[in-house]
């Protein structure tokens, strides 16, 4: 008796520690909806990362090199999730580009679900249509 009551417990605790570990899960949204649902839409090259740990997310600073909406500064400044195996965070690295869908929840968010690295953002590109090139307004 006291083994099938270890035994049961042993397996509420695995199920639980699963469901919290569960790994980020994005639906399958065209292009077309993300765009829609974005307030910024950019290509932009990281120059700076700055995380909160409290907070559990992280400052990213694009150099704007192309948009389609939303832009209004040469930099811009979004908000992701710290990336961890259970968190939609966008991984990111200085230097690195990356097209960039960005909502509006008092400041621009994105995630893994709707960015993405240029390496794997030539179908997107290419239905996105060209750009407008940021150019710095005198």
């Amino acid at each position: 008796m006291l083994t099938v009551l270890r035994t049961t417990l042993l397996a509420c605790a695995l199920l639980v520690s699963a469901r919290a570990a569960r790994p980020c899960q994005c639906e399958g949204r065209s292009v077309r909806e993300k765009y829609r649902a974005s307030e910024a839409v950019f290509v932009g090259e990281v120059v700076a990362v700055s995380g909160d740990a409290e907070k559990r997310t992280m400052a990213i600073k694009f150099k704007v090199e192309e948009y389609w909406k939303g832009v209004t500064y040469p930099d811009m400044i979004v908000v992701s999730p710290l990336p961890k195996a259970d968190s939609c965070g966008l991984a990111v690295e200085v230097g690195g580009k990356y097209l960039v869908y960005a909502w509006r929840d008092g400041q621009l968010q994105t995630s893994v679900c709707s960015s993405l690295s240029l390496e794997h953002a030539a179908d997107e590109l290419k239905k996105l249509g060209k750009g407008k090139p940021y150019k710095a307004k005198s």
